[in-house]
């Protein structure tokens, strides 16, 4: 954008702000948290109390937290938790209020994790984590490695993951998941 100021008459040039600046975001670009952009929706996402603000696109963290096991408890409640795409924030709520240990996969993620300002991060689903994958890993935007609890359920017995070497997920029993430990991005 250019403009005249008709003051001094001098052209003056405006530049849009980029994504990692709070402008406009396509996928691939750096995000304002210092992760890279997987995913653009057309419509807001819904807003998560404590876990997340809703928006219209959804980014990765800058890096791995490590590794954590997925839940301190062996029963999450009543429900399946979702696999699709902007589910993740939802899914991370309840993780945190059924897992009790901050070093939990759900728990550290959105209450302990806190890089360039920004808090509202969540454990992504299955889906999220492919298209991270698919958006991000195989098109050497991001390097991520190995396999990395979701917030997705295989009903209410299984906690999910998912691995960015081959793109498959795994499931592995609430009673082995306080245990096992897995990457939380």
């Amino acid at each position: 954008l250019s403009t005249i100021d008709t003051r001094t008459g001098n052209s003056l040039i405006y530049q849009a702000a980029n994504c990692a600046s709070g402008g406009a975001c396509s996928v691939g670009d750096l995000a304002p948290g210092g992760g890279r952009v997987f995913y653009v929706s057309a419509t807001p996402m819904v807003s998560i109390g404590g876990i997340s603000g809703g928006g219209i696109y959804l980014a990765t963290a800058p890096n791995l937290i490590g590794l954590r096991t997925w839940c301190s408890s062996t029963s999450i409640g009543a429900s399946a938790l979702s696999t699709t795409v902007g589910a993740g924030a939802f899914n991370t709520s309840i993780l945190t209020s059924n897992c009790s240990l901050s070093s939990n996969a759900g728990r550290s993620v959105s209450e302990i994790y806190d890089i360039n300002g920004y808090d509202d991060w969540f454990l992504p689903t299955t889906e999220e984590l492919a298209l991270i994958k698919s958006q991000l890993v195989d098109t050497s935007r991001q390097s991520i490695s190995g396999e990395l609890w979701s917030s997705s359920t295989n009903g209410i017995t299984d906690a999910r993951s998912y691995s960015m070497s081959t793109g498959t997920v795994s499931t592995t029993s609430f009673s082995l998941a306080v245990t096992t430990e897995k990457n939380v991005m």
